[in-house]
């Protein structure tokens, strides 16, 4: 934990805030119970506008050790003002001083606890957390539907904590997946299509576009063109007729000039005015980086006059 820990934290002042977030679920996968790592990943979640991912972290660590995440909080780490305003939203509120009963009142019954959920989601999944501590995995029935689920939880001495949803949009029943952790029940629903939900309810009939396809003429055209194969067509189209020394080389650089991209275009006029004519490339990736360099052919120097 210490190692994944220390890891995150460099990640995260470097500004690396995706990489510190895959550091961060590796290990509260394995390690469920850490406050730290809840928090650090509430933090990152927070850079990278997670605002809902981010509140559910800092409530787990409450829910972990209250005590110990009000410390970890101190940290300078956790001084920026938009993870302060999540911190302030999320933590759980103080408990208010219970009034004095009258000395005739009849005491009255425990209300039932009530239990909490919250959900985010990724592209390939929607993960909704019952905020319910210890409880083990053989104490939890999950039933995934097409456009639902449900959820048995046994509790001790009492009655059994029940949800059931119909959610936005269509899921996968086979891929879904749920666990006991430390401080929740977490369910994974794993999208049919990989688009945003507005909201986690629907009524169980929802259709959910699926995105725009790239067609084939898309796809064509950032493909690297083949230049040998470019020559060898523009060659047999002059036929008998085709130009020679010069003249053939000028034609040959119009025609691939007039096929090429835009991309490919910025890279030969680039390539070739920067280095007084003696460089050529199509190959924007490579000459876009930097000044084209001067580059005479073998047993010649070039000189400036």
């Amino acid at each position: 934990m210490a190692e994944a820990l220390g890891k995150a934290n460099s990640l995260i002042a470097a500004g690396s805030y995706d990489a510190a977030l895959e550091v961060l679920n590796a290990a509260i996968d394995a390690d469920d119970t850490s406050v730290a790592l809840h928090l650090h990943r509430a933090l990152a979640h927070t850079e990278l506008g997670h605002e809902t991912e981010a509140a559910m972290d800092v409530r787990s660590a409450y829910q972990i050790n209250a005590e110990h995440a009000g410390f970890t909080l101190t940290a300078p780490i956790f001084a920026k003002e938009k993870f302060k305003a999540i911190v302030a939203q999320a933590k759980p509120a103080a408990p208010a001083a219970a009034a004095a009963a009258p000395a005739a009142a009849v005491a009255a019954a425990p209300a039932p606890t009530k239990y909490k959920y919250d959900w985010y989601q990724t592209d390939k999944t929607v993960v909704v957390s019952v905020l319910m501590k210890n409880v083990k995995q053989e104490q939890i029935k999950v039933q995934f539907e097409d456009h639902s689920f449900s959820v048995d939880i046994a509790l001790d001495g009492s009655s059994n904590y029940n949800l059931d949803l119909d959610v936005f949009g269509p899921i996968l029943p086979a891929e879904s997946t749920f666990k006991a952790l430390a401080t929740k029940v977490e369910i994974k629903l794993a999208k049919r299509d990989p688009v945003r939900w507005p909201k986690l309810e629907g009524d169980g009939t929802v259709t959910v576009p699926l995105p725009k396809m790239v067609s084939a003429d898309e796809i064509a055209v950032k493909k690297p063109k083949n230049w040998d194969k470019l020559i060898d067509d523009e060659m047999k189209k002059q036929g008998e007729d085709k130009p020679e020394g010069d003249e053939a080389l000028n034609a040959l650089f119009k025609s691939i000039y007039s096929n090429a991209s835009e991309e490919t275009r910025r890279a030969m006029n680039k390539s070739f005015v920067e280095s007084n004519g003696t460089v050529l490339s199509t190959n924007w990736s490579e000459v876009g980086k930097d000044k084209v360099e001067t580059k005479p052919p073998e047993g010649m120097e070039f000189k400036k006059y």
